[in-house]
This record gives C-alpha cells, structure tokens and sequence, in this order.
C-alpha cells in the first residue's frame, strides 16, 4: 500500500478535481459512501429525512444520462437543506461531515463550485475520512497537518479505488507533483 504524507493529500485531490465533473463527483462519492452510516445516523437522531439515497440514486441515473442536471440540483437542494449549517456547534459533527462530503458530489457534478472547486473537493475528501474514522472538531479546520494516522489510510484507500475507477489518476498526479516541485524551486530563488 503506498505511504501516504500529509503533502500528498493535497496533490492527490488537486489530482482528481482535474477529472472531469462527472467523474471528479464519482470519487468524491467513493469517500462518501463509506461514510454514508454516520450521515444516516445523525439525520435519525436530529429527525430530518434522509435524502440520502435519493441523491445518490439520482446521481448514478444522471451518470447514465437518465437523469438531469436538474433533476440531480432539485435533489441536491434538498438534501442540502437538511445539513448542519455550522459544523463547529454541532455536538457530534461526524454526520454533518459525511453529509457535507455528499453535497459536494452534486456540487461538483452541476459544476456549481466555481473558484472553490478544488478547495470544496479537499474539504470533501477530509470530512469523509474524519467522519469514517471518528474525528471531531479538530477535522472543521480542514488542515491536512492534523490529519491522524487512519484518516491517512482512509485517503490512500480511497486513491487506490479512484485509481482503479480511472487509470488516468496516477499521471494526473504526477503532474500535479511536477508543478508543486517547480513552484518551490522558484520561490526559493525568489
């Protein structure tokens, strides 16, 4: 399995939000449905429907063309209005962050991400893998820095399927470490 570092997980996501829509939305899902169980858990216990299926379902037929854009907002809209609006008050944020990382599946799917896209699709990744392994507070702050031993597991897990889900991952992210590696150089000659 490969060592992941906390740098690595930033070249990892940019990786993937250069897919595009559909499939970056495919792999943010692979995150969310792993945590999916949390989600459901915690809309249970705040007594909000969970729309959490119908999204995905909506999301696979629009995959398919069997399904709108439209049809995949109208859901996602929903969905959304049932999350937590402030993570940090929430008691147990674990279901607001597995529920955040699925709104982002229809987000980035709509293309409805603008200049946050790539920050929105990190942030997605993060929450997934603090819901999955049960990390609090500390996971809002979204600074791969703080990022524990099994989130890092849980992301390099992740990767592999995306990798397996579309072969191309792999020379995207080496792209993306080229870039990053010239950029230092530069602003060390700075």
């Amino acid at each position: 399995m490969l060592k992941m570092t906390h740098e690595d997980v930033k070249h990892l996501t940019d990786a993937v939000s250069s897919l595009p829509d559909a499939e970056a939305a495919t792999c943010v899902l692979l995150a969310a449905r792993k945590c999916l169980p949390k989600w459901q858990k915690w809309a249970c216990a705040h007594d909000i429907p969970d729309l959490s299926q119908e999204l995905i379902n909506c999301f696979e037929r629009w995959r398919e063309g069997q399904a709108s854009s439209n049809d995949l907002w109208t859901i996602g809209s929903a969905f959304r209005a049932s999350l937590p609006t402030d993570l940090r008050e929430e008691h147990d944020p674990l279901g607001g962050f597995a529920g955040h990382a699925l709104d982002t599946v229809v987000l980035l799917a709509v293309d409805d991400c603008g200049d946050v896209r790539v920050d929105l699709l990190h942030t997605s990744i993060l929450y997934a893998a603090a819901a999955s392994c049960g990390i609090e507070h500390e996971a809002v702050s979204g600074d791969t820095e703080r990022l524990t031993r099994e989130e890092l597991e849980f992301i390099t897990a992740w990767w592999t399927e995306c990798c397996q889900t579309f072969p191309v991952l792999p020379k995207l992210l080496e792209g993306w470490k080229q870039a990053w590696e010239q950029w230092k150089q530069t602003r060390a000659e700075l």
